[in-house]
């Protein structure tokens, strides 16, 4: 699989402010998170482009719906994978299960309003 880094570097904040930016990052989303549901490698290439962490901050910071949640079927496109071992080691050093928590005590927050 051709590395991941091109669709990675879309999520990152400064790019996504730049004209055309916010398209952009939708599109790479989609992409990744199709990727992930299809190609049991997409996990492995998560880590080896270092994308763990723009995913994480785009899970849980990015205030455009359609991207956190893009995020979130990559993440569990990327978990359910046979090939997910590299994925799990990483997510689990980037406290992956903690930013779910707190992804998730955020959408019950609001759901309560």
């Amino acid at each position: 699989m051709a590395s991941l880094a091109p669709l990675l570097q879309k999520l990152d904040p400064e790019r996504m402010m730049e004209d055309g930016g916010l398209a952009r990052a939708t599109i790479a989303i989609k992409i990744l998170a199709q990727k992930a549901i299809t190609e049991p490698s997409t996990g492995g290439a998560i880590v080896e482009a270092g994308g763990m962490r723009i995913i994480l901050q785009t899970a849980l910071l990015h205030p455009v719906p359609a991207l956190r949640e893009g995020v979130i079927v990559a993440v569990l496109g990327c978990l359910q994978s046979a090939d997910s071992a590299a994925f799990v080691a990483d997510s689990l050093h980037q406290q992956l299960p903690v930013a779910l928590v707190r992804l998730c005590s955020e959408l019950d927050r609001r759901a309560k309003r």
